[in-house]
């Protein structure tokens, strides 16, 4: 099927996904997004194709339709495709109306408060009806609770330890995209936040290079769609969705709203990322505190 071109797309930064060939067959279509894979799979183009809506945002190694209206047509268009049946996207490849906006998707430093930490972390502990965990099979709260764990062996430099937590979350849990997979990506999402911000750049960018050393070796364990994002976030990308939460950290107040949009993120996706990152940022921010502690301590000492 011929899908038609959209007025507006947005783009990772230095990717046309659509470049890589213009046959394409379709996988999935979901309320957010439609995942289409390479008709004939041959490197680079061995990817999944993910189009999203501007309610998503932008994904790694995918294309954003930020107008609602154009979205939803060619949701519609796609749905009416049976999975696995044939989608040709050639028609955008050579549209010169098809305005393109490349997007860096790399998430930078913030300046990311501790009481807004503190407040994620409470909200997400309370116990809500609106918890998807309850609505699942399989309880995600236990593979959440190892994100902890995991940020601390990073920062003290246990890679034994490290590869242990990530092989016990990578493509563990409910979910197409596992919880454990969502927990790994919330972590590494904190520790770019945070690099900088809550400790010195040379000790995050240790932890994160420990957990990134153990996961492309086990990506293997999960689904595609979900090793495919776990391998953008290895490589620093992450999707909008990732940005916006990371942001709110930057003021309390912004906090609840966060979680709201977090706990519609799929089945458990959104709050599984969510207590990764805020788990991994309460780690920092014990170490830093300590830190701190320690050095006033030093300090007081030598002054007496």
């Amino acid at each position: 099927m011929l899908i038609g071109v959209p007025c507006r797309v947005r783009v990772p930064l230095g990717d046309l996904p659509w470049l890589m060939t213009s046959g394409y067959r379709l996988v999935h279509v979901g309320q957010s997004a439609a995942t289409l894979a390479p008709a004939r799979p041959a490197p680079p183009a061995d990817k999944l194709l993910a189009i999203t809506g501007a309610r998503r945002g932008l994904v790694p190694g995918g294309i954003c339709v930020p107008d609602d209206d154009a979205f939803d047509a060619l949701r519609a268009r796609l749905a009416s495709v049976p999975v696995g049946g044939s989608i040709d996207l050639s028609p955008w490849r050579f549209a010169p109306p098809l305005e393109v906006a490349e997007v860096d998707l790399r998430l930078r430093p913030l300046a990311i408060l501790p009481d807004a930490v503190r407040r994620l972390l409470l909200m997400l502990d309370r116990p809500s009806v609106a918890d998807p965990a309850r609505l699942v099979p399989m309880d995600p709260r236990p593979f959440r609770a190892l994100a902890g764990p995991l940020t601390r062996a990073a920062l003290t430099g246990d890679h034994r330890l490290v590869t242990d937590l990530a092989r016990s979350l990578v493509g563990a849990g409910p979910g197409a995209t596992p919880t454990g997979d969502d927990v790994l990506v919330g972590v590494l999402a904190g520790l770019d936040a945070a690099t900088g911000v809550l400790l010195p750049a040379s000790t995050a960018l240790r932890a994160r290079g420990a957990v990134q050393a153990a996961l492309p070796r086990l990506l293997h364990r999960t689904t595609a769609p979900s090793g495919q994002v776990l391998a953008a976030a290895v490589d620093g990308q992450f999707g909008e969705h990732v940005h916006r939460l990371a942001g709110a950290l930057t003021d309390p107040d912004a906090v609840p709203g966060a979680v709201d949009a977090a706990r519609a993120w799929g089945a458990t996706s959104g709050v599984d990322l969510a207590s990764g990152m805020a788990m991994a940022l309460a780690s920092l921010c014990h170490l830093a505190e300590t830190s701190s502690a320690a050095l006033v301590t030093t300090q007081h000492r030598r002054s007496a």
